[in-house]
């Protein structure tokens, strides 16, 4: 190791101060011995230093440390006199190339980090820092250096999840935003419906308004008219019938069955409108005794017909007395009414709870029967399968059924087999909810 590369090694003649000669000569020695036990301690420190330290002069490696070694895993005798670029990443070379520049114009060299190859050709990162000296009276460069590969390892293991990281976040911000897209067109849907629902509620108050209407006309303005009609059609019958014809008692006869089937159609339709335009608050309704007093209303029919009822324990249900009245009512008369000829009526009414909250009443009889295309028809007003010389009614009986069941926040619905009969089965809940379908009375002129 020359002494040239002692930092702050002071210069000799800094020692040669006027003195006598045997003074001179015992300071020389001592001088002498002082810079030879720094060598060594130098030469100690840079040869059992862990990090790696090297002396570039001319381009080539001119001493290399046991810790640059270790790094490279080359020999000592592989690199001395070798370009240090040959170990140096080819992508990595200008920075070196650089460096050496910057040092050879005198300029400080901030430490910076490249990667090596080693001798086994393993790719190695390290952070450098190189100074100029002089190694044996000559300009060279002392370089030193610490393995960096892990903390570039543990770097690049970070970018990537850094942007991982940032490519979730974009995706999931895309999310969001598609997200909140969607969110925005249900709102805006969804404010759209509400309008619409809005403008349909407006218009089925004016069509209940229209309807109430209608009922005040039926009331009144038919119904008066109508009955004068019936009146002197019976006083012409009593006082009359010896001036007229046989065919003029004949018009007469079919113009008062006329009236009578006018006056039950307008009957019929009030109950179908007052439903809902009059209907009454919920209670407690026991249907049993609902279905028993409907049976007392049809003994004469039942009697004449020989039918025979077959009615188990119903359960009791939050609803509205009249309708239930008039929803069994109208069932247990179809059910007479439309009886095989020759055949009793057999009728039998059951029930069964399809849950703690719903019942399910069957209303089943052995006449005529239905044939399923038909099935979705008998609900709608009017509707008749069979000509009103054949069975009497208005065909709004189970239209008034279904509506009464739909306010009730029930269901109605028919099995039949043409022939053998058909069987009503009707659900509704035990318990009404707290706001009702139809809240109580809608107010109606009468």
């Amino acid at each position: 190791m020359s002494k040239e590369l002692v930092p702050g090694f002071f210069a000799m003649t800094e020692l040669l101060r006027p003195q006598d000669d045997g003074k001179l000569e015992m300071a020389l020695l001592a001088d002498i011995a002082e810079r030879q036990q720094m060598e060594e301690a130098y030469r100690s420190l840079i040869f059992h230093s862990p990090i790696g330290i090297f002396i570039v002069q001319d381009r080539v490696f001119k001493l290399v440390n046991p810790g640059f070694l270790s790094v490279t895993g080359y020999r000592e005798d592989e690199l001395l006199g070798k370009d240090p670029l040959l170990l140096v990443s080819p992508e990595h070379r200008e920075l070196v190339r650089r460096s050496a520049i910057r040092l050879l114009k005198g300029e400080t060299n901030q430490p910076y980090e490249y990667q090596i190859f080693t001798k086994d050709g393993e790719s190695k990162w390290i952070v450098e820092t190189v100074i100029s000296t002089t190694y044996r009276g000559e300009r060279a460069a002392l370089g030193y250096f610490r393995e960096s590969t892990e903390r570039k390892r543990t770097e690049e293991v970070l970018r990537l999840a850094k942007e991982e990281l940032e490519q979730r976040v974009e995706e999931r911000t895309a999310e969001l935003h598609e997200s909140n897209r969607q969110l925005q067109l249900e709102v805006a849907e969804r404010r759209r419906t509400e309008e619409l629902l809005e403008h349909q509620a407006q218009e089925l108050a004016r069509s209940n308004q229209e309807l109430q209407s209608f009922a005040y006309i039926a009331s009144h303005d038919l119904q008066e008219p109508l009955r004068k009609i019936i009146a002197f059609g019976d006083r012409l019958r009593t006082k009359e019938a010896a001036n007229l014809s046989d065919l003029g008692r004949d018009y007469l006869s079919r113009m008062q069955s006329a009236g009578v089937r006018m006056g039950r159609l307008i009957e019929d339709l009030l109950v179908f409108s007052r439903v809902t335009t009059k209907a009454q608050p919920f209670q407690m309704v026991y249907l049993d005794e609902v279905v028993n007093d409907v049976l007392v209303d049809l003994e004469e029919t039942t009697a004449r017909l020989g039918a025979h009822i077959h009615l188990e324990p119903l359960p009791a249900v939050e609803a509205e007395p009249t309708q239930m009245r008039q929803l069994f009512q109208n069932l247990l008369t179809n059910a007479l009414k439309f009886h095989r000829e020759q055949v009793s009526p057999v009728i039998s009414i059951t029930h069964r709870l399809v849950d703690q909250a719903i019942c399910e009443i069957r209303v089943a009889d052995n006449g005529i029967g239905i044939e399923e295309k038909y099935f979705d028809r008998i609900y709608k007003p009017f509707q008749r399968l069979h000509g009103k010389g054949v069975y009497e009614g208005t065909g709004i009986g189970l239209a008034i059924c279904q509506k009464i069941v739909m306010r009730h926040g029930g269901t109605i619905e028919v099995d039949s087999i043409p022939g053998t009969g058909a069987t009503f089965i009707i659900t509704l809940p035990l318990l009404q909810s707290k706001k009702e379908s139809a809240d109580g009375e809608i107010p109606q002129t009468d």
